[in-house]
């Protein structure tokens, strides 16, 4: 049997939960975001607009001072795994791309998966053993081909 006392009703963090305070997350944009992902017209750029429809990665953007005994900062803006805040945030976005990415495989996801892309937001493609737009192009053709 559960004890439902107060105590385990309270939030994790008091001041996480004051972080968030007032911000919740815009469910209709987050569906229109799962309907539009295998629009081919669905860029890239879009879906890393929409991704503000997650409050939660404001948190991400919360300086050293602010933000003292949410995530373990200490001097570097470190958080708890060793890692910047900076570097947390941008393996979050890209756990989002992948998501879009994998999603995609049967239009634009094996080249941008493998690939990345150019500076317009779209996936590099066609590339070349000795292409200089990415690194390693022969291990990235591998990797797509397979």
């Amino acid at each position: 049997r559960l004890n439902r006392s107060k105590r385990n009703s309270d939030p994790p963090s008091g001041v996480l939960w004051s972080c968030m305070e007032g911000m919740s997350t815009d469910w209709v944009r987050a569906a229109s975001m799962a309907s539009r992902i295998l629009d081919p017209g669905y860029s890239l750029k879009k879906f890393n607009d929409d991704l503000v429809c997650f409050p939660e990665l404001n948190l991400y953007l919360f300086d050293e001072r602010r933000t003292l005994n949410v995530s373990k900062v200490s001097s570097g803006n470190a958080v708890s795994s060793g890692r910047t805040i900076g570097d947390e945030f941008q393996r979050t976005v890209g756990a989002f791309f992948a998501i879009y990415w994998m999603m995609r495989l049967d239009l634009d996801g094996k080249d941008g998966f493998a690939n990345g892309v150019g500076e317009d937001w779209r996936p590099i493609t066609n590339l070349t053993d000795d292409d200089t737009r990415v690194s390693q192009p022969a291990k990235r053709r591998k990797f797509h081909q397979d």
